[in-house]
């Protein structure tokens, strides 16, 4: 037969709580010195980082579409430019619309 071991005072839990502001003030300051933070320091460095498009001649033009599930991505031929289409010629096997009987825009594809 086993006694149970005898242990320390049961500590009580306290129903009051804090009584003070000091807590709530706190997490204010800190708070508006998150906010200056992100205001001062993080926006002008993105800002700075980010400052704009690259010139066409140093960037990569391609033209995207967009499916549910699905991102389809036309680049241009070797000359930079891409082939002549319309929107009469859209289907479901031709979502770019590129025109049949423009030879610039029928290019052989690899797999």
């Amino acid at each position: 037969m086993s006694a149970p071991l005898p242990t320390r005072a049961q500590s009580k839990a306290d129903y009051i709580g804090v009584k003070g502001h000091a807590s709530n003030y706190i997490e204010g300051a800190v708070a508006v010195v998150e906010g200056v933070l992100l205001i001062g320091v993080a926006v002008p460095l993105w800002a700075k980082a980010a400052g704009g498009f690259p010139k066409e001649s140093q960037s990569t033009v391609v033209q995207i579409v967009g499916q549910q599930f699905n991102w389809n991505a036309r680049y241009p031929g070797k000359d930079g430019r891409f082939g002549k289409q319309d929107m009469r010629f859209v289907t479901a096997e031709n979502i770019f619309g590129i025109d049949p009987n423009d030879s610039a825009g029928q290019r052989r594809r690899s797999r």
